[in-house]
């Protein structure tokens, strides 16, 4: 009855209204005597999503505040949670928070043991991290800290991305990003092609609008010549029509969007 509750909510795009359906749920999960935690854990996932869809970075905080006081750092769902946490610090535009939960993910001596599954997706929003010192955001760590090897990582994508379907548009994303944040630009018309193939063969238009959009902005960048004007008048039209379905009304999943597409552009004008 909670889930329809905040199904209702979610299906229309207001995510103000299903971020409290999602906590009057929980409210009623921890007053009701022996219920088990594992119910609370759909709803505070949801929550937290929503929160990232509106960027409410202190809403989302004091959530994970309250989940730290409940379950122990290192447990498989304390690691969900500090993903979610940063893809809300991403969407909030606090990088240095997002830098802080890495540092503090990757140094966890349970980190090492992660199933494969989940240690890649914690490489890929490390991939998002290193763009952001590369390209001046936040301060670089210290390559040894970090313990991302962009080069590693670049030349793994293709390998990398094949196997996972899901997270193939984020993958390709960072990698071209990477390389234009080093002025690798024929590398990175490469990684643009293989991104436009992808989108042929794998991207529907309505699941995944926003992803087509900001794809179709990044194949304008060759034709312009890199440069940043010419980039941002052909890419126009593209924009436009990403601004007109914003990520808190979009169907596509928000996993997609490590930052949000029209930060990104922003970055990616600014790196020409």
């Amino acid at each position: 009855g909670h889930l329809i509750h905040v199904f209702h909510y979610s299906f229309k795009g207001d995510y103000q209204g299903a971020a409290a359906a999602n906590a009057q749920a929980v409210r009623h999960f921890e007053q009701t005597e022996g219920s088990l935690s594992l119910y609370l854990h759909p709803f505070l996932n949801h929550q937290l999503a929503c929160y990232i869809r509106l960027k409410n970075l202190e809403a989302g905080t004091n959530i994970i505040h309250q989940l730290n006081r409940k379950m122990e750092a290192g447990s498989f769902d304390w690691f969900v949670y500090q993903r979610l946490y940063f893809l809300l610090a991403m969407h909030s535009k606090d990088y240095e928070l997002g830098q802080q939960i890495i540092r503090r993910i990757t140094s966890h001596r349970r980190f090492p043991y992660l199933p494969r599954t989940q240690s890649e997706k914690w490489t890929i929003l490390q991939a998002y991290l290193y763009f952001l010192e590369k390209s001046g955001y936040i301060k670089q760590a210290h390559p040894k800290r970090s313990g991302f090897r962009p080069k590693e990582f670049l030349k793994a994508v293709p390998l990398y991305s094949r196997d996972k379907r899901g997270l193939n548009v984020p993958i390709l994303v960072v990698s071209i990003i990477i390389l234009l944040a080093g002025h690798h630009y024929q590398k990175a018309i490469e990684r643009i092609e293989a991104l436009e193939k992808y989108q042929r063969k794998y991207l529907k238009l309505d699941d995944a609008y926003r992803s087509n959009c900001f794809i179709k902005m990044l194949a304008t960048l060759p034709p312009a010549g890199f440069h940043p004007k010419a980039a941002a008048r052909k890419a126009e039209k593209h924009k436009k029509n990403l601004d007109q379905v914003p990520l808190p009304v979009a169907t596509q999943a928000f996993e997609l969007e490590i930052i949000p597409y029209e930060d990104l552009w922003e970055m990616v004008l600014n790196l020409l």
